[in-house]
């Protein structure tokens, strides 16, 4: 933390440049010089400049009392709009006391505050206050804002006022009339000016929630990067949305910890948030809150590099939602990832969970395309510490389309700690009736250790992809694969490795379909850990379930006492269990499980009734050991089923083993309502069905003895079914159990459809037994992929790359049949589907037949792009096509070669020069905008006629002409219009900023003042360049007379001389480069004086502090 000493020499530097020249901020039309920002904004609030005003900030000020500028109509003000931006490098910093923002806009409407961030023009708003009390803020805008515009600043807070009050950086608060609205907060750099942050809140908003009207509304925050915001020891939140905003879009923002925070004692529990929308009190009908493609995570701006949040109590949560019921919020492409979490003193479960993703607790929320990952979370308080990827808590509902959870792990190195990690969590309040709604998700990586517990506690560690206790649970067409924990006992939902876990409320409704539920591992060594696929706990009565289509396989456990359980169904009323494959039996590597560890391919359990129709399950594994028994399908009283079409075979087989492997398994009771099914039991100790009462086994090897004992399933068959070998089950075309199902079966709809989305029954009417309807006459279907990689190249930020095609093709022979495929991408990187894509997720394709998926390259971010597509098909088969490319910015030079100078009431004329550098390779200039007096352009120069194309390092240039009216600074920033690209052209705008000084006699300096700001002992600053120059009409010499002397010295790139100078041409100047490297702490100057050689003298101060080592660098960021 900043020590006060060290505050009070930096505002005391501040103060001596105010001190020094009076003419830091400069005001037109009716130009005037101010001290001060705020007596700029008093002279404004006057009537002083009326009509279009222009602020520019020249050197540093010190705002110890609050800057505030009223609408215009409030008293003498009169203005059609006010834009402020800097010259060089400069700081508006102070204290402007407890409860008090440093800067005002009060109803003030068509303000633009931009800091450029172009050619060294910089613009930094510092409030040093450390207040608590609500209002402490830097920049604050209130009262009937109608369009506002703050961008390219670095706005710097130190207020701790509370979480949720108005306080902070950036404050949009007290509204009045219709509210603050049509605001656009863009390309800012928000965080603490300390080392150790005590800011809780980046950007805050709230506002009255009378009416829609009354709030704040058509807010868009863009671009900005929120840096080092997370308090130590309080709750913060780099983004806070409170009552009375809405209608906002928060869109790619970057929210990130350029060093590692040390969060204090474990007594203190603070939370940490990226984004928190808290607006639980709004007005009816209020517009949605969008939340797009925003980063939250890293070490810094496209940082490979992780957030660090070290030791302590604190937790932290990307995204948070807690809104009222008619307040609609959405979040699209956002990335929370990049974040270690070490050596934490946290624990606590659901909505308390000390490291979270996204979380909502209340109304609705829409997620689409998120991602998760790659998260460590690493504690060693004991008790109870959850993990939580997406959670949904409370009486919300919670829409996820295409999320994406991946590489998140979750330990306790000193074993204390029992650890839970869910990918996706649904827990709704008492009497709420709450709704998960998933589909696409991807929760995990298919074939690598994705979402991982790691504990030697005696507790052990869960993981589990989906987890639901709400009332309404539909999953579907999702992926869940790559858990590992090392958890020891129990079952259920307690199991060790749980990949889909659904436990319905009264009234509820499951739907659980077409999912591939795959490559789950207990990591335990010891113990009787459960590895459960799907689980659907249907205890309440009045609730319906569906659990239809889903694939489950590559179930592992490393210790020898563990049970593999593929799908279990404990019902208390209807559910229909139809279509699904269970393949258990194999590592992860396709060996065989020899271990003789429990194994169950689908268990059903409670007092309602089932309906168990056209599931395919197979136990395989040859060369058993071991002493447990397993089941393909087990039946436990008094759950009442209908047992139909099914393919039930456990073909595990025994080498030293004496396990006993039965196929369908009966405990308290049969029913002769099982018929059409396959069964088989063929290997070493294998039992086709086992009839139980708990204590006593009656086994039957043969069906004519049990249709006798039970007096029905007469269609039943005993017989090696003819799997295909793959990893979901599909029959050869010789299989027996091949058109012999019953038909109807009274299913309709989407569940007349088999795993593969084939119909069923077939064409000619009859229907295989099993999950997959083997087409008559034909082959498996093949799914082939046309290219591996795709590299788009290079493209410019916002441009669209030229459509890559990938095909898609099912390569088998006309004889064979259909195929559907699946495929998901990291959209995040820059990578979406384009024209001509014939291709979407669960497309069916008959043999012979292809389609297009078309990909295009398009990020507002320069960056490397590199992307994924993971395409899968509908027999299980998986190919993954690697995307990369380039996203640059373009360079277009624009402006003159060096600053001009000229004196008062005189005419210069100069060339501004474009050219292209190359990136893009093509460039077109339409116009030039926004140049304004005492600038004009005379001519077309050597460019000729507007438009004008440039190709790669081609330029050209236009005829200006300075005539300043006023002596001192007089830039101008315009903009050059036209197009740039690599295909085509995209409409552009790039800035040129035209530096200029009016003197009253021969010479003039840019700028007047060099100041290094605070610099390390013993480190040196990068170099500060001052131009000397001549206004006269002739050359003349120019000389430094004093000599730079320490701790500043003269740097590389030097053109000025001592005495007797160098000669200037007229309107040109000499370079005079200095560097800073301070010798101990404090404040340094020194005024060079410089001369002509008519006789003409002026002054140059250079200015800098020192600062200890380690305490503070310059931009407040170690």
């Amino acid at each position: 933390m900043r020590s006060p000493v060290l505050k009070c020499a930096l505002l005391s530097a501040l103060i001596v440049a105010g001190s020094a020249t009076a003419q830091n901020v400069q005001v037109s039309p009716n130009p005037s010089s101010y001290p001060t920002l705020k007596a700029a904004f008093d002279a404004i609030n006057a009537g002083a400049h009326a009509g279009t005003v222009q602020i520019e900030i020249l050197e540093d000020t010190v705002e110890n009392t609050t800057a505030v500028l009223n609408a215009s109509g409030v008293g003498a003000a009169s203005y059609a709009s006010v834009t402020m931006v800097p010259v060089g490098a400069r700081t508006v910093a102070g204290n402007p006391g407890n409860g008090q923002p440093m800067v005002d806009l009060n109803g003030a409407d068509n303000v633009t505050i931009n800091g450029i961030n172009h050619d060294g023009n910089t613009l930094t708003f510092s409030n040093f206050s450390q207040s608590h009390t609500v209002g402490t803020s830097t920049i604050r805008l209130r009262g009937d804002i109608r369009t506002a515009n703050l961008s390219n600043l670095r706005i710097f807070s130190d207020a701790t006022v509370p979480m949720g009050a108005a306080g902070g950086a950036l404050v949009i608060s007290d509204t009045l009339g219709e509210g603050v609205d049509s605001v656009l907060i863009d390309g800012n750099l928000i965080g603490s000016s300390q080392n150790d942050s005590t800011l809780t809140q980046g950007f805050f908003c709230t506002g009255a929630t009378d009416s829609v009207a009354a709030g704040n509304a058509a807010l868009t925050v863009s671009r900005n990067r929120f840096a080092n915001i997370f308090s130590s020891d309080a709750d913060s939140a780099a983004i806070q949305i409170g009552n009375g905003c809405h209608g906002l879009a928060i869109t790619d923002n970057e929210i990130y910890q350029s060093r590692i925070q040390h969060f204090g004692s474990p007594r203190i529990a603070p939370t940490h948030f990226g984004i928190r929308i808290h607006a639980t009190s709004v007005a009816a009908a209020p517009n949605p809150i969008y939340l797009l493609r925003n980063t939250i995570g890293g070490s810094g701006p496209n940082s490979s590099a992780d957030m660090r949040l070290v030791d302590g109590n604190g937790k932290f949560v990307g995204i948070f939602i807690d809104s009222g019921p008619d307040q609609l919020t959405e979040s699209r492409d956002n990335l929370v990832g990049r974040i270690q979490r070490l050596n934490a003193d946290s624990s606590g479960v659901g909505v308390a969970a000390p490291f979270a993703g996204l979380l909502v607790t209340r109304s609705y929320h829409g997620s689409f395309n998120d991602r998760f990952g790659p998260f460590v979370f690493e504690t060693n308080w004991a008790g109870a510490a959850d993990v939580v990827g997406m959670g949904l808590y409370g009486s919300g509902d919670l829409l996820a389309f295409n999320p994406w959870l991946y590489d998140i792990k979750s330990r306790s190195p000193s074993g204390q700690t029992q650890l839970r990690l869910y990918g996706i969590q649904c827990v709704q309040a008492p009497g709420a009736l709450s709704e998960l709604n998933l589909s696409f998700a991807r929760v995990g990586g298919l074939l690598s250790d994705s979402l991982v517990v790691e504990s030697t506690s005696p507790l052990g560690g869960q993981v589990s992809g989906v987890y639901s206790e709400c009332a309404r649970s539909l999953v579907t067409n999702s992926t869940i694969a790559g858990l590992v924990a090392p958890g020891e006992a129990g079952d259920g939902a307690v199991s060790a490795v749980l990949g889909l876990y659904v436990r319905n409320q009264a009234n509820g409704l499951a739907n659980i379909r077409n999912n591939q539920v795959s490559h789950l591992r207990s990591s335990s060594l010891s113990g009787s850990a459960t590895v459960q696929g799907i689980m659907v706990d249907n205890s309440a009565t009045a609730s319906i379930n569906s659990v239809s289509l889903n694939a489950i396989y590559g179930l592992q456990a490393d210790a020898p006492n563990a049970m593999l359980q593929g799908l279990r169904i404990k019902s208390s009323s209807s559910t229909l269990v139809y279509g699904n494959s269970v393949k258990l039996g194999e590592n992860w590597d396709g060996s065989p499980i020899r271990a003789g560890m429990a194994m169950g391919g689908i268990r059903l359990e409670g007092t309602g009734t089932a309906s168990v129709l056209h599931n395919s399950v197979l136990l395989t594994g040859e060369g058993v050991t071991g002493s447990e028994a397993t089941r393909a399908i087990e039946l436990l009283a008094p759950t009442q089923a209908l047992m139909q079409n099914n393919v039930i075979a456990n073909q595990r087989s025994n080498d030293t083993g004496t396990g006993q492997h039965v196929a369908v398994w009966f405990v308290d009771g049969y029913s002769n309502q099982h018929d059409y099914n396959l069964y088989d039991a063929s290997g070493v100790g294998g039992v086709l069905i086992r009839s139980s009462n708990g204590t006593v086994n009656q086994d039957f090897n043969d069906l004519a003895s049990w249709q006798s004992l039970v007096g029905g399933g007469t269609h039943n068959l005993s017989d090696e079914p003819g799997f295909m070998l793959n990893n979901v089950l599909h029959l050869r075309a010789d299989s027996v159990a091949r058109n012999i199902a019953l038909t109807p079966i009274g299913l309709s709809g989407l569940d007349a459809f088999d795993i593969d989305n084939d119909p069923r029954p077939g064409t000619d009417g009859l229907a295989d037994l099993g999950a997959d309807e083997h087409v008559p006459g034909v082959e498996p279907g093949s799914l082939s992929v046309s290219r591996s990689s795709i590299d788009f190249g290079t493209v410019i930020t916002g441009e669209y790359s030229p459509v890559q095609s990938l095909v898609l093709a099912n390569d088998a022979p006309a004889i064979a049949e259909g195929i559907t495929v699946q495929y998901d991408i990291d959209f995040q990187n820059g990578i979406t589907f384009g024209d001509g894509t014939t291709c979407s997720p669960g497309s069916s394709l008959a043999p012979g037949d292809s389609c297009v998926i078309g990909l295009v390259m398009q990020s507002e971010t320069a960056a490397p792009v590199q992307s994924s597509l993971r395409i899968s098909s509908s027999r299980g088969e998986t190919a993954f096509v690697s995307l990369t490319g380039e996203v640059v910015a373009p360079t277009l030079r624009a402006g003159i070669e060096s600053p001009l100078f000229a004196r008062v009431f005189s005419t210069v004329a100069a060339s501004l020069q474009l050219e292209n550098l190359g990136v893009p390779d093509y460039w077109q200039i339409d116009a030039i905008n926004n140049l304004s007096t005492p600038f004009s352009l005379i001519g077309n120069g050597t460019c000729g006629p507007l438009p004008v194309q440039l190709g790669p390092m081609q330029g050209c240039t236009l005829d200006l002409q300075f005539a300043p009216n006023t002596a001192g600074s007089a830039n101008s920033f315009a903009f050059v219009r036209g197009r740039a690209g690599f295909y085509g052209g995209l409409p552009w705008v790039s800035p040129v900023i035209i530096q200029a000084v009016g003197t009253t006699n021969t010479l003039g300096a840019l700028p007047t003042v060099l100041n290094f700001g605070n610099v390390e002992v013993g480190a040196s600053a990068e170099p500060l360049t001052a131009y000397l120059g001549n206004g006269d009409l002739a050359a003349r010499s120019v000389a430094v007379v004093t000599p730079v002397q320490a701790p500043f010295f003269e740097a590389a790139g030097t053109t000025c001389a001592a005495s007797p100078g160098v000669s200037v041409a007229a309107h040109a100047s000499c370079v005079q480069r200095v560097g800073f490297s301070p010798i101990g702490p404090g404040v340094f100057e020194q005024t060079l004086t410089v001369q002509s050689s008519d006789g003409d003298a002026m002054t140059v101060l250079l200015r800098g502090t020192g600062v200890p080592a380690g305490v503070l660098h310059a931009d407040g960021f170690e």
